[in-house]
């Protein structure tokens, strides 16, 4: 157990401080200039803390990783991908940062994925699944959360690029993608809970 604790605890402090020292780097050293100075890397990051949070919270170790490897990875493919165009005012814009959380959310979500084939696929004993019963009180709720809020977010980008939707709303999307998770998953435990 004190062995499981102390590998746990490597992981985390690894992961931080993985995740900080490409955030340092992306948003206050001079590689910031890779994407224009924006505050991408500090919109990016937020949602990488959250994720983050969740993994350590619910020892989710394939999200872990790629929560803390996708940020990097996520902005490598923006910079290949990205593409420069007009908006409507005849202003330059790039489509770097959107390429870099869409991407970043897919790296989210196949963490997420594998966590939960490892989390079915491994066999439960009697003495476990009693341990283990009140900490899925809240289990579609944490889905919902975690499934709306990527989902919400892809829908305001692909509305921000495709029907020139303003970018702010992009938090919007998010935000509503989240409360509609909230809400089917909180029905759903409290229809559990009933029976």
């Amino acid at each position: 157990m004190k062995k499981l604790c102390s590998n746990r605890a490597v992981r985390i402090t690894t992961s931080l401080l993985v995740f900080g020292t490409s955030f340092m780097l992306f948003h206050c050293a001079p590689l910031n200039s890779v994407h224009g100075r924006s505050d991408a890397a500090l919109i990016v990051a937020i949602f990488g803390i959250l994720a983050l949070l969740f993994s350590y919270i619910f020892n989710l170790n394939y999200l872990m990783a790629t929560a803390t490897l996708g940020y990097t990875v996520a902005l490598l493919l923006g910079v290949l991908f990205n593409t420069d165009g007009l908006d409507g005012g005849g202003g330059a814009t790039n489509n770097l940062w959107q390429i870099w959380l869409v991407s970043y959310w897919v790296f989210l979500g196949i963490g997420i994925m594998l966590d939960m084939i490892k989390k079915h696929k491994q066999p439960h004993s009697v003495q476990e699944v009693a341990n283990t019963e009140p900490n899925d009180e809240h289990k579609y709720l944490i889905l919902g959360i975690l499934i709306g809020l990527p989902i919400g977010t892809v829908i305001a980008v692909i509305a921000s690029i495709l029907l020139g939707v303003p970018a702010t709303w992009i938090g919007v999307g998010a935000a509503l993608g989240m409360q509609f998770g909230i809400v089917v998953g909180a029905t759903i435990d409290y229809e559990r809970k009933r029976k």
